[in-house]
């Protein structure tokens, strides 16, 4: 059987959800959230910062996030370009501590809420196939064994990295880096520290936070944020070779006392990147799906929740005739990510200790090679050249190959056939490395 409705959100994580609650606020138009769980299986844990509450106020979820009891988090700490620790107490906001969150009751209770203002939410279902049909969407969903048909004018993807809608709508993902963490658990004391604290080291930097455990009680959470194809270089994945390098952030073992190697390590991914475009005609995308953050802006759920208020009221007034509404949410949020990336270049400049770590080598290295610059190889021995290690596994001759004749940088990133695998700035940086070493040169104007 079909249903019909006004807009189907794709997506029950806080960024879904709070996007669901702004348009109910905003109007009476039906909404659908389609969410591949039932909120049962453990969630890795975050810190919301106390600013949050403002939000969950706004969307009238403040009542049920208190009664959850989330644990107090009292500050962010960081040993960050020397071994000093320095720390930022949430007390000395004006909104005081922030919270350590069990995000599974967190994000089941965002979506109980946008149920009880009237969202039809669809759990445990997962979205096979989404196509343009009339004047909106026409989606194919799947609950076990059933698959069930939904119409809506509108569909936003709230789906996260995946982008199970904008991919299949055409749009790409511009990655920034390959980031990933390697998540470890421990048990932790009831007086464990609640500050959240991130210590550097060659091949990345530690987080490690004393979160709410699935069995009740508090755990620490230790993640080591490297890029992936460092894990398999250095064999990071395997527990021995892991527990080393976390022997060599102190500050982060001294809250581990007794704490052994782990035996296994989970993997999240965590880079970053931007969809482009961020919205057609008749859908949108929010949260991660939008664009996702270096885990150390530490804001990840406060950017959901915003973007989700932003993003249903920007639905609400296209689909009430508002031609500009969507390409005014998109500008908002490529300029918004555009400081983001800035911010991000400004504090990993400032961690200078390992000069020959390939991980921090290609955060450091700067962009400045103009996207209208128009480029052609120059015929040169390449094997004479020795590639750096922090460009891999790009390659330089599929560089070479795209500059054979005079073409701009941008179209040669545009259509790399290595843009997902390693990003955007990896190519822009190994076409300025070719630059340096005599392999490219910039066309003179009007040269072919």
């Amino acid at each position: 059987m079909n249903k019909t409705f006004d807009i189907a959100v794709v997506g029950g994580g806080p960024a879904g959800a709070a996007t669901a609650l702004s348009i109910r606020r905003q109007s009476g138009l039906t909404v659908a959230l389609v969410e591949k769980t039932d909120y049962g299986q453990p969630r890795v844990g975050e810190t919301l910062s106390p600013g949050a509450r403002s939000l969950l106020e706004y969307l009238e979820a403040w009542p049920a996030f208190e009664q959850a009891g989330h644990a107090p988090a009292y500050g962010n700490a960081a040993a960050w370009g020397n071994d000093a620790i320095y720390q930022r107490d949430f007390m000395f906001t004006p909104f005081g501590h922030g919270w350590h969150l069990d995000r599974r009751r967190f994000d089941a209770d965002l979506v109980a809420t946008a149920e009880h203002k009237g969202v039809v939410v669809y759990r445990n279902t997962l979205l096979e196939h989404v196509e343009r049909q009339g004047g909106g969407c026409r989606l194919r969903l799947r609950q076990g064994e059933d698959t069930t048909g939904l119409t809506a004018r509108f569909v936003v993807d709230a789906s996260g990295k995946g982008q199970v809608v904008a991919r299949k709508l055409g749009a790409e993902r511009q990655l920034i880096d390959n980031m990933v963490a390697l998540v470890a658990e421990y048990p932790a004391m009831p007086d464990a520290d609640t500050f959240t604290l991130v210590e550097p080291c060659a091949q990345g930097w530690f987080y490690s936070a004393c979160l709410p455990a699935e069995a009740g009680g508090r755990t620490w959470w230790v993640a080591l944020m490297t890029d992936a194809d460092l894990i398999q270089q250095h064999e990071l994945r395997a527990p021995a070779v892991w527990w080393r390098l976390l022997n060599g952030a102190r500050h982060t073992m001294a809250r581990l006392a007794g704490a052994r190697a782990p035996e296994r390590l989970q993997v999240v991914s965590a880079h970053s990147a931007l969809l482009d475009p961020l919205h057609g005609q008749d859908w949108v995308a929010v949260g991660d799906a939008a664009g996702s953050y270096d885990p150390l802006s530490s804001s990840g759920i406060v950017r959901a929740l915003d973007a989700g208020i932003h993003t249903g009221l920007a639905v609400v007034q296209a689909l009430a005739g508002n031609r500009t509404a969507l390409a005014q949410l998109a500008e908002r949020h490529v300029g918004a990510y555009q400081q983001y990336l800035g911010t991000r270049a400004s504090y990993y400049q400032m961690e200078q200790r390992w000069p020959d770590s390939s991980f921090w080598r290609r955060r450091q290295a700067v962009v400045t090679l103009a996207p209208d610059c128009q480029l052609v190889s120059v015929p040169k021995a390449v094997e004479a050249v020795a590639w750096p290690s922090d460009l891999q596994p790009l390659e330089p001759a599929s560089l070479l190959s795209a500059c054979s004749s005079t073409t701009p940088a941008a179209a040669v990133v545009a259509a790399h056939p290595q843009r997902t695998e390693v990003g955007d700035e990896r190519i822009i940086l190994g076409l300025q490395w070719l630059l340096q070493a005599g392999l490219l040169a910039i066309a003179k104007p009007g040269a072919a």
